[in-house]
This record gives C-alpha cells, sequence and structure tokens, in this order.
C-alpha cells in the first residue's frame, strides 16, 4: 500500500468552482454569526474555502492557522446543520435535503486540505519537533473532519461515500509509520489534548456501534460518549484469545468487522486487531449504576425516562461490542400482502379485538396494509407503501399478522426510504405469549387507584432457561421500577410489582413483575392459565 497520498490535480470542476476572490475568515464568521444563519450558504463558503486552501502556496504555519480558524466555525455552524438535516422522528434521507450532498463535500474538502498540509509537513527526515507538531495536528484533523462525513452519512440514512474508511486508515497507518499516533495534539477546547490513536480508534468504535440501528438522535451523543470510552479500546497488532475482537484491513474501504474463525499470516502488516473487552465490561458496570438509579425513590420521572433510554443505547452498545452473534434462523424471500399495527395503543387494540372479524378490516385501529418482504423465526423485513415517517419511529411496537394468522408482536429496529418513496422497516420478533391487559397504578396495596385510572398494556411470558417469567410492557414515562400496579383482565384483577427493565425505548418500557401482597388469589392462573 502507498503510504503517500500523490497531491490530486485540479479538476475542471474545481477550477470552475474557485472563485477568483478569496474566502476572507472575518467574512465566514460574520455568515455563521448572523442572526439569520443560512446553512447552506455558510457550508457553500466554507468548502470554497477550503479548496482554495488545499491549493495556496502558503506555508505549512500558514495552512494551520487557516484550518484551525475553519474548524471553529465549522463547529459553530454545526447545531444548525444537525437542526435543518434531522427528520422529526427518523432519518429525513438523503431525498430530502440537499444541504446532505454540500456538508459532505464541505469536510471533504477540508480532510483534503488536513491531508495535505500532513504531506508537507513531513517532507523532510528525519522530521524536527515542530515538524512532528504540525504533522501530527494536520493528520488529527484529516481524519476529524473524515469522521463528520460518517456522521452526516449516518443522520441522513445515507450510505457512507466511497473512499472514507480507506482515508482514515491511510492517514493512521501513515502517522504510524512517521510516529505521530501518539503525539500530543490540542483539541480547542480549553487545554484538553488527544492523539491520533485515540482519535481513530473512537472513529473505529463508531463504525462498530453500527449508527443505523441506533435511535438516529443518538448517533452524535454515542460519538461524543466514544472520547471518553475510547481510552478503553486497544490496538492489537497480533491477534489474541478474545471473544470481543474485531479486525481492520487497512488496505480497503472498510471499518472494522468481527474476527472469523481463519487463520491469517502472521506477517500481514495491513491487518490490526480491535480488542473491545474492557470498554464492553465498562459499559455493563455502567447498565447496573443506570438500573440503580432507576429505582431510586427520590428519582424524578422525567430522569427515570432519561436514564431508561441511555440504558437502550449501552445495551446495543454491548450487543454490538461484545460476542458477535450469528443468525441461526434462514432469511425466506416472500412478498405477500400483510397487516400491520404500530403503536402500543393500536397493538393492544389488535389483539384485543382479534377475533372479531369485521373489526380487523385496513385502516380500523390503526391497521395498516404492507407488504412482508422476508422474514425468519425471529425478525422480518416488510415495506409500507403509503406510509409516514412520523408513524414508523425506529423503536416503536408493531404487530404483524398474515393472513387469520395470530399476531407477532415485535420491536422496529430500523427504518429508511428506498429509492421509490417507499418506507423500509425491519422487524425483531420478540413475544410469543402474550394477553393484552389495563394497568392501574397504585401507591400501595390498600389505596385506591390514582389518575390516570388505567392505560393498556401487555402482559407476557417469556421462556428463559426452564422458566417461564412474567413481564409487561407498559407506555414509557408511566411506570418505575418498585411500584405496585394493578393489572386487570375483563373481571380479574392483579397486583403486581414492576422489577428490572428488560428493554426501553422512547415509546414503551418492557418489565419483569412478581406478584405482590399474599392473597392466595392472585396467582398467573386466572390471568395466563394457558401457560402455567
Amino acid at each position: 500500500m502507498d503510504l503517500v497520498k500523490p497531491a490530486p490535480e485540479t479538476t475542471h470542476l474545481e477550477r470552475n468552482y474557485l472563485p477568483g476572490k478569496r474566502v476572507k475568515i472575518r467574512d465566514l464568521r460574520k455568515l455563521v454569526l448572523s442572526h439569520s444563519v443560512k446553512p447552506g450558504k455558510c457550508v457553500r463558503a466554507i468548502s470554497v474555502a477550503a479548496t482554495q486552501l488545499a491549493f495556496d502556496d502558503l506555508d505549512t504555519v500558514s495552512k494551520l492557522k487557516r484550518l484551525a480558524n475553519y474548524r471553529v466555525i465549522v463547529q459553530v455552524l454545526k447545531p444548525h446543520l444537525n437542526d435543518q438535516m434531522a427528520g422529526p422522528l427518523i432519518p429525513r434521507g438523503t431525498t430530502d435535503t440537499a444541504l446532505y450532498g454540500e456538508c459532505d463535500r464541505m469536510y471533504s474538502n477540508l480532510a483534503d486540505a488536513a491531508d495535505r498540509v500532513l504531506l508537507s509537513a513531513t517532507d523532510d527526515d528525519p522530521l524536527s519537533h515542530k515538524q512532528k507538531h504540525q504533522a501530527a495536528q494536520s493528520g488529527y484533523w484529516a481524519i476529524e473532519f473524515l469522521a463528520e462525513r460518517l456522521r452526516c452519512a449516518y443522520s441522513c440514512y445515507a450510505r457512507v461515500p466511497l473512499g472514507v474508511w480507506s482515508d482514515i486508515h491511510r492517514i493512521y497507518q501513515y502517522a504510524t509509520s512517521r510516529n505521530l499516533e501518539h503525539k500530543i495534539v490540542e483539541i480547542g477546547k480549553g487545554l484538553e489534548t488527544s492523539d491520533i490513536e485515540h482519535l481513530y480508534k473512537r472513529v473505529v468504535v463508531f463504525g462498530l456501534s453500527d449508527p443505523y440501528q441506533l435511535p438516529f438522535r443518538s448517533v452524535h451523543s454515542v460519538f461524543d460518549s466514544l472520547d471518553e470510552w475510547a481510552s478503553k479500546v486497544r490496538l492489537e497488532h497480533e491477534p489474541i484469545r478474545n471473544s470481543c475482537l474485531f479486525e481492520i484491513n487497512l488496505d480497503t474501504d472498510f471499518p472494522a468487522m468481527p474476527v472469523l474463525n481463519r487463520r491469517r499470516s502472521a506477517d500481514d502488516k495491513s491487518v490490526i486487531y480491535v480488542d473491545t473487552s474492557r470498554l464492553v465490561g465498562f459499559l455493563n458496570k455502567n447498565l447496573i449504576e443506570i438500573n440503580d438509579a432507576t429505582k431510586s425513590p427520590n428519582a424524578s420521572q422525567r430522569k427515570i425516562n432519561e436514564e431508561l433510554e441511555h440504558a437502550d443505547i449501552v445495551k446495543k452498545l454491548i450487543v454490538k461490542l461484545g460476542i458477535q452473534p450469528y443468525r441461526r434462523a434462514d432469511r425466506t424471500q416472500e412478498e405477500r400482502k400483510c397487516q400491520a399495527a404500530v403503536g402500543l395503543h393500536s397493538v393492544v387494540r389488535v389483539i384485543q379485538k382479534s377475533g372479531e372479524r369485521d373489526s380487523m378490516e385496513p385502516n380500523n385501529f390503526n391497521v395498516k396494509t404492507i407488504d412482508l418482504i422476508d422474514e425468519s423465526e425471529f425478525g422480518a423485513r416488510i415495506r409500507i407503501s403509503n406510509g409516514s415517517q412520523k408513524e414508523t419511529p425506529i423503536g416503536e411496537l408493531i404487530a404483524i399478522r398474515k393472513g387469520n394468522d395470530t399476531w407477532s408482536i415485535g420491536l422496529i429496529r430500523w427504518v429508511q426510504i428506498d429509492k421509490d418513496k417507499q418506507i423500509q422497516a425491519g422487524v425483531y420478533k420478540f413475544i410469543d405469549n402474550y394477553v393484552p391487559v389495563f394497568v392501574k397504578q397504585l401507591s400501595s396495596l390498600d389505596e385506591k387507584p390514582i389518575s390516570p385510572p388505567s392505560i393498556p398494556g401487555i402482559w407476557t411470558i417469556r421462556e428463559k432457561k426452564d422458566q417461564r417469567l412474567a413481564s409487561l410492557i407498559v407506555a414509557a414515562g408511566t411506570y418505575k421500577p418498585k411500584q405496585t400496579v394493578i393489572v386487570s383482565k375483563g373481571k380479574v384483577e392483579h397486583a403486581l410489582e414492576m422489577q428490572e427493565v428488560i428493554l426501553s425505548s422512547r415509546h414503551f418500557i418492557w418489565f419483569n413483575v412478581s406478584l405482590s401482597g399474599s392473597n392466595p388469589k392472585l396467582t398467573l392462573e386466572l390471568l395466563h392459565p394457558i401457560y402455567i
């Protein structure tokens, strides 16, 4: 692999794109700090300025100063970009915002300018102390701008542009060849410092977190959190015995991938390994702390909701960064019409009325006709032809029924808009045995129900090893662990105590439950006799 990227010639498009008058830093500041910021205009101006800088005949110090100014201006502009490119509930996609392409070009031009500074600062051999600092700073910024291209793609649910990962790997490999990866650089936040290897690990783990399956509004917060967590990740040049191990082929345009059961030549210098075991251990401890915080009697419901949402993200990261699962069930292609209901209230209604044929026509109880594209034992991919983005949020419950079969209940894991402007979604099916119920809250067994009198819920029976565990799904923001509730099915009522959280999202919480009180009539047989 050629570590030194040859300086590309100015293309016809770039020659036409470069205006005759130089873009001045003070003009960029005025645009960004204006009371009525126009993100598109700002992005285009910064993009032109970065392209000019890449081809300017300035010394390294002057280019670094300009890059530092551009970087600060972009950080001021970033909140405005996020507000304009973010959809209300799911990513708006590249087709809905022309700003995505302009942002990607801006970060690409900034990364190219920083890349050229890196190469010009390392012309001499050996490097002086000043040259090492300049090279490390420019290399850090080049990877940082490329990481922003990744964030833009993930936030807009777009395909990662070609060459981004290969450029990130190349710059890191070039930095290691010149012993720059541990050179301390300033990152512009007070007196905070970092280095190229830390940023590289942060970007690599970000790619491993599978941002497309995260709630899109959490993509940025996960990347920010990885600034602290990346120190718990190790890069190895030899494979080690570890179940939390991933590999990076520096000669490819791919992110890190799970290590498969294959042997690789020991002298293959283009492959490095990512050990995430310490980070997974840290996240597991963090998850325990979050669960303890939700059980605090002094915690407000708002705080509990925030903690549970954070816990859901941490659980996803543990799965992605931990022992890698494999698909055990075959996925079958199956194009057929089905019915679906989205949202806890709609799901409860359809399973309550599942025996009444007349009430199950489409549009009743928000039932929609969908296309089932393919499915496996635990998952499915569906298409909603006339769906709305607001009606299909990631993390929401969904019930699907084929013909006159029983309803399958699952979780929407990802959503995207295809080329035909139709919504596709991936569903994880996780409930087999269920009963629709109503839930009333009590502060103790002796008190009367408090407002609201009842809300819909789903009573479930889960198989775990040789046990059958009772659990309850309710709307998010209504209950918390250790609360006592009354669950009713017809005229039968049971007092239950909420236990630990199995799964949570912005829309619902799934609790383990236990029987509360000593009343011998409070038995599971009355509520769900066929599974006991």
